[in-house]
């Protein structure tokens, strides 16, 4: 068992690679992953926040932290569920206001676990580059994903989105860090 630390009486376990889950080789499955990821990108980088809902399960945990505090418990944001979640993608849609950049996702570097409960546990490399209104592009965040999907039809849902952005100093405008 992982060490254990103890913040503000919650109990939080240190992050770990999973010790459950297998990793797959499974092309077929990589391919639906890789789909999962790309579409999830697409969604972001063209501001369609309503579709970006759809990946996530009704219950679904998300927390966007940093390297220096990932083991600590302290969260630049951390919410649970869909109503949560749609005060995110209202506040990403411009619903106050903020000006929008043009930026890119990108997601890769896949390694894909499967749980004994048949979820999968997958990490990830994320990179998000913006253009300025100068017309020049410069990288915004760097850092990994570190999810948990379920099957849901043909693709996946989201259970469990955890950022992880590896950079002590946070960029100055995070709106796009997701």
């Amino acid at each position: 068992m992982s060490e254990q630390h103890v913040f503000e009486h919650e109990v939080v376990q240190q992050r770990t690679a999973p010790t459950s889950g297998t990793r797959t080789y499974d092309p077929a499955l990589m391919e639906r992953v890789r789909a999962f990821y790309a579409d999830w990108a697409a969604c972001l980088d063209e501001d369609r926040y309503r579709d970006w809902l759809g990946f996530f399960h009704k219950d679904a945990e998300y927390s966007v932290t940093d390297r220096e505090n990932a083991d600590t418990g302290l969260y630049l944001t951390k919410e649970r569920g869909i109503v949560a979640l749609q005060v995110r993608a209202a506040y990403l849609s411009g619903y106050w206001r903020m000006q929008r950049k043009p930026r890119v996702h990108l997601i890769g570097n896949l390694r894909v676990f499967v749980e004994s409960d048949g979820t999968l546990n997958v990490k990830a490399s994320a990179v998000l580059v913006r253009t300025g209104l100068d017309g020049h592009s410069e990288v915004h965040a760097a850092g990994t994903y570190d999810d948990l999907l379920a099957g849901k039809g043909e693709g996946f849902e989201i259970l469990r989105h955890a950022v992880v952005l590896d950079a002590d100093v946070q960029p100055y405008d995070m709106t796009d860090i997701v």
